[in-house]
């Protein structure tokens, strides 16, 4: 918990690179929105928020899901980060997800799709980094991860607002 969402998010990879060092990729799902520093621009889905920024970061996308396809972009998102963990062996700190990606809309996933996506990263030594800046308190339950049954694989949980004093 911290004052502002960007200071939980960049604890969160700080705590995620040393734990897991010398791993010095991230994996992200399309679509997210971190923050605007510069490590959490590096993760945002967004090459504009990264125009004229150095790189600071190695970030891999996964497909996010979409209810029109299910099954089909569920299966499109394992497979993809099978690939990218064969081509990156090793080199993954942390899976940083938005259950639902609030930037341009709000697009939520199921627990089958990331359930899937955590149990890979599980298997790999990946932390698993749930992003509630924006979504603490928005659903069924506090947490998103707790909305979507996904308690088990929560190994670093952001929440930051701004406290007015």
């Amino acid at each position: 918990l911290s004052t502002s969402g960007a200071m939980a998010n960049e604890n969160s990879l700080k705590i995620a690179f040393h734990a897991r060092q010398p791993a010095s990729r991230v994996l992200c799902i399309d679509n997210c929105f971190a923050g605007r520093s510069l490590a959490l621009a590096a993760l945002t889905d967004r090459p504009a928020y990264r125009q004229g920024l150095p790189k600071a970061l190695d970030v891999d996308y996964l497909p996010m899901y979409h209810p029109a396809n299910p099954q089909e972009t569920t299966q499109s998102a394992h497979a993809t980060l099978r690939k990218l963990l064969e081509r990156h062996p090793g080199q993954y700190a942390c899976l940083w997800l938005e259950l639902v990606a609030g930037e341009g809309g709000y697009y939520p996933g199921t627990h089958d799709y990331f359930a899937g996506l955590c149990k890979i990263c599980r298997e790999h030594g990946i932390l698993i980094i749930f992003d509630e800046v924006q979504t603490f308190s928005r659903l069924s339950s506090p947490f998103a991860f707790q909305h979507f049954e996904l308690d088990e694989y929560a190994d670093i949980v952001t929440l930051g607002k701004i406290t007015q004093v």
